[in-house]
């Protein structure tokens, strides 16, 4: 504890003067916390997806993006509302669908159609942010032709649902008036 408050004191002051005394602290912070963070390398919960969302850069490979990777992005940013199946991407340049996801994820830490889900709830978001769409009409718009598959994929993605997400959107509004 006192670390942490000496840690405080010194941030609140003159930060670069004191740099490496800040940096010594928090490291000895993190030296206690450290073992008692878990990290596994396989599903723990069914709620965890399989490499549905990015990896963290020091298990992931860094390369040059494949050509058939970025022809998918670009397929997928430019009509997401597309009912598209990962054959239909596989199709689209010439690979099984194995070997698409591999090239996909390698590329994007993230399989196709996660990737889709991904641009489908950002779009949707900001539907729900500007305009007065009903959470139907957001999730039709995006390419989700239920309101509940619409509502399941948002939560997912956010941890709050679509009208949660849209009532912090009127209560900023109403303070900001």
């Amino acid at each position: 504890m006192p670390w942490l408050d000496e840690l405080v004191a010194l941030s609140l002051d003159d930060a670069h003067a004191r740099f490496h005394r800040m940096q010594a602290l928090w490291f000895a912070v993190m030296d206690r916390i450290a073992p008692h963070i878990h990290v596994t390398s396989h599903r723990v919960s069914p709620s965890q997806r399989a490499r549905g969302a990015p990896v963290h850069p020091r298990t992931r490979r860094f390369a040059p993006t494949r050509a058939e990777a970025a022809e998918v992005r670009e397929a997928l940013s430019g009509a997401i509302a597309r009912p598209w199946t990962l054959g239909d991407f596989a199709e689209m340049v010439h690979l099984s669908t194995k070997q698409l996801s591999r090239v996909f994820v390698d590329a994007y830490g993230k399989t196709p159609l996660a990737y889709l889900t991904m641009l489908r709830v950002e779009e949707m978001a900001r539907l729900l942010r500007e305009t007065d769409l009903t959470i139907e009409q957001a999730g039709r718009q995006v390419g989700w032709h239920s309101r509940n598959r619409a509502s399941d994929a948002f939560r997912q993605a956010t941890g709050m649902t679509p009208s949660r997400y849209r009532r912090l959107r009127i209560t900023k509004e109403q303070r900001s008036s």
